[in-house]
C-alpha cells in the first residue's frame, strides 16, 4: 500500500496515512477477514462444561443461601444472573421485574454508539433474593468508595483465587469469576430461550450485547454442555458443601455489628451466662478504643477477643464456646 501511494522510504506523517483510507474498502475487507478468523479460532477452541443444568441450579442455591461468606454469595449472584462482576459490585442498578426476571440499568463496557442501555433478563433464583444479595455484597465490600479499577484488582486476586479452589477439578483451572457469565449464557439458553431461537442471538440478547456483535457471541458459544442428565449430581454437591465448610472454618465471616446493636444485646443479656456478658463488654471496649461505630468479624478477631478478655478478667474460657457466642453476637450460623 505504501508503494502504491509513493510514500515508501520517505518520512511519513499522519496526514500521509489519511489518503490511504479515503475509501473504506480496505478497512472493510480487513475487518471482515479479522471477524472470520476470530470466529474460526473460537470454533476450534471448544471447552466442555461437565455439570448439568440441575446441578448448576443447586450450586447457585447453596451459594446464595449460605450466610458464612460474602464472596461465596457473590459467586451465586454471578451464576444466577450472568452479569459482569463490576456491574454487580458497583456500576448497575437492579430492579425486580417479576419473581424470575430482573431489570438492569447501566451496562458496563458500553460503547458510545450502543443502543442498549438497560435489559430485562431471566434469573436462576428468586429476583428479590438476588437483589438483596447484591445490596449485601456492596455494603460488606464498601464498593461505593472503590473505583472500578480497584474492584477489578480485588477480583483478580482474592475472588478468583477462592473461585478456583472451590471449583477445582470441576471447572478448568484457569477459569476466573468471569466464567460465571459464560456458564449463564449457555445454561440460560437451555432453560429460558424460546423454542427455535438461534444460540448466538440468544447470547447477545440475554447478555445485553448489540445484536451485530457476532464475535463475542462465538466467544461464549465455544462452551459446550457435555452433561444433559435430568438429575443433580449429589456427590458433586456434597463435595462443594465440604469445601465451603472447610473454607469457612479457616476464615471467619464478614458479618458486622453496630454499636447500637451491641448496646441492645448488653441490655437484653440477662438470661445468658456470665462469660457471654463479659464478651459483649470486651467487644464494646475494643470498639470504643478504636472509635468504631461498627465492627467487622474478620479472620483472627476471635484471637484478639481472647487476648483482651484475659487482660480484662484474668482468665479465658472454652474456645468453642467463644465461637458460639460470636455467632450469636454477629448473627451467623455456627
Amino acid at each position: 500500500m505504501m508503494v502504491a501511494n509513493n510514500i515508501l522510504g520517505r518520512k511519513v506523517y499522519f496526514e500521509s496515512f489519511l489518503s490511504l483510507f479515503k475509501s473504506p474498502e480496505w478497512l472493510n475487507n480487513y475487518s471482515h477477514h479479522y471477524k472470520i478468523s476470530k470466529i474460526n479460532s473460537y470454533r476450534k477452541e471448544q471447552i466442555s462444561v461437565k455439570i448439568n443444568l440441575k446441578t448448576y441450579i443447586e450450586i447457585i442455591n447453596i451459594l446464595l443461601t449460605q450466610k458464612r461468606d460474602i464472596r461465596l454469595k457473590f459467586y451465586g449472584v454471578l451464576m444466577a444472573t450472568g452479569r459482569r462482576p463490576v456491574e454487580i459490585m458497583k456500576v448497575s442498578k437492579f430492579y425486580v421485574e417479576d419473581s424470575e426476571h430482573i431489570l438492569m440499568k447501566h451496562i458496563a463496557k458500553k460503547k458510545e454508539h450502543n443502543l442498549i442501555h438497560e435489559i430485562v433478563f431471566p434469573t436462576f433464583a428468586d429476583s428479590q433474593l438476588i437483589i438483596d444479595a447484591i445490596e449485601e455484597i456492596r455494603y460488606m465490600e464498601r464498593t461505593e468508595k472503590l473505583s472500578k479499577e480497584i474492584i477489578s484488582s480485588n477480583l483478580a486476586y482474592s475472588y478468583n483465587r477462592l473461585f478456583r479452589k472451590l471449583f477445582e477439578n470441576i471447572f478448568e483451572p484457569e477459569e476466573s469469576v468471569y466464567f460465571c457469565r459464560r456458564l449463564y449464557s449457555r445454561f440460560s439458553y437451555l432453560a429460558f430461550a424460546p423454542k427455535n431461537m438461534e444460540l448466538n442471538l440468544w447470547i447477545t440478547t440475554v447478555l445485553g450485547h448489540e445484536h451485530d456483535d457476532i464475535i463475542t457471541a462465538f466467544h461464549y458459544n465455544r462452551y459446550v454442555l457435555e452433561n444433559l442428565d435430568d438429575h443433580a449430581d449429589i456427590d458433586l454437591l456434597k463435595l462443594i458443601k465440604r469445601r465451603i465448610y472447610a473454607y469457612v472454618r479457616r476464615k471467619a465471616t464478614y458479618s458486622v455489628i453496630t454499636m447500637q446493636k451491641l448496646n441492645l444485646l448488653i441490655e437484653e443479656c440477662g438470661v445468658m451466662d456470665d462469660n457471654y456478658v463479659k464478651t459483649l463488654h470486651v467487644i464494646k471496649d475494643l470498639m470504643n478504643e478504636n472509635g468504631l461505630e461498627e465492627l467487622e468479624m474478620l479472620r483472627g478477631f476471635n484471637v484478639r477477643i481472647r487476648k483482651a478478655f484475659k487482660q480484662k478478667y484474668g482468665y479465658n474460657y472454652n474456645y468453642a464456646k467463644l465461637g458460639e457466642y460470636l455467632a450469636v453476637i454477629f448473627g451467623y450460623d455456627v
